[in-house]
């Protein structure tokens, strides 16, 4: 497998957008019921034509609170392989049609074996499957929400570290999550992370679709020229259950209500008439 340094693969072309000075917006709205695509295995593929990205990076221990051991990607997302993501079919409800994304850790990756790279326990594999956009100047002053139907393959909600392992393994209680998620990313400051809005989704219903949404504030002027990323998180280990199936994502603008947009007008329409009164 190829192991690439926390930021490692990051291409001069998305460096270069974000450097963009344009004025106009370039956020855009996404819309995606899966129904359409065909299960292709690794990219090419429809998920990756659609623009669906992968990144993974690998811990001793916990994400976040031990050490931290490599990074891989952005990849292309795969579809259908061992790692990441999947078109899959056969549990939709009413609302979802035939297929929906299933999305779970790398299994790929071996060294969340136990007595491996991170010893006794294995590694803990912070996976996530995103599209990601540059905030233009355009954008600045907006609120987008990702809104999407979620259900879980597994009863209880997926394997979160709490549980005996199967498997008899020495499994010390690394917590197992998943999540869906808008942040955004400072590419001039070391793509250091400036917003990271989440919805936890790691014990969702498996009988039942659900509609989650959540939102992100784009009023701060310095986000101008950042990267935003909407999708769908997985941490986990020694190969334990972790997929969460997606459907209907809907990420869009949240409109502003008519009384504002009068309001403002009309706001324009009285400075116009003290200037001419003051002419």
């Amino acid at each position: 497998m190829k192991k690439l340094r926390l930021l490692g693969a990051v291409s001069a072309c998305l460096i270069a957008a974000c450097l963009s000075t344009s004025t106009s917006a370039a956020v855009t709205v996404y819309v995606q019921d899966f129904e359409a695509m065909t299960p292709q295995g690794y990219p090419p593929n429809d998920l990756s034509t659609d623009g669906w990205v992968v990144w993974g990076d690998v811990w001793a221990g916990g994400v976040g609170t031990n050490t931290f051991q490599y990074s891989y990607g952005p990849f292309p997302a795969p579809d259908g392989t061992p790692g990441f993501s999947a078109v899959a079919g056969g549990e939709g409800g009413v609302n979802q049609g035939a297929q929906y994304l299933n999305i779970y850790s790398d299994y790929n990756n071996p060294d969340q074996t136990a007595f491996g790279l991170c010893g006794l326990n294995g590694c803990t594999i912070n996976t996530s499957v995103f599209q990601e956009q540059t905030i233009d100047a355009g954008d600045i002053g907006s609120i987008w929400t990702l809104t999407f139907d979620a259900k879980s393959p597994f009863s209880g909600g997926i394997f979160d570290g709490t549980q005996q392992q199967d498997n008899g393994g020495l499994f010390q209680n690394f917590p197992q999550s998943a999540s869906a998620f808008i942040k955004t990313i400072d590419p001039l400051n070391n793509f250091s992370v400036t917003n990271d809005i989440r919805v936890d989704m790691t014990a969702i219903s498996n009988t039942d679709w659900a509609t989650f949404s959540i939102s992100l504030d784009l009023s701060a002027p310095l986000l101008e020229g950042q990267l935003l990323q909407f999708g769908f998180n997985t941490i986990g280990t020694e190969y334990q259950d972790s997929g969460v199936y997606y459907d209907n994502i809907n990420f869009r603008p949240v409109p502003v209500p008519a009384a504002l947009w009068l309001f403002g007008s009309g706001l324009i329409g009285l400075i116009g008439i003290a200037r001419r009164k003051a002419a």
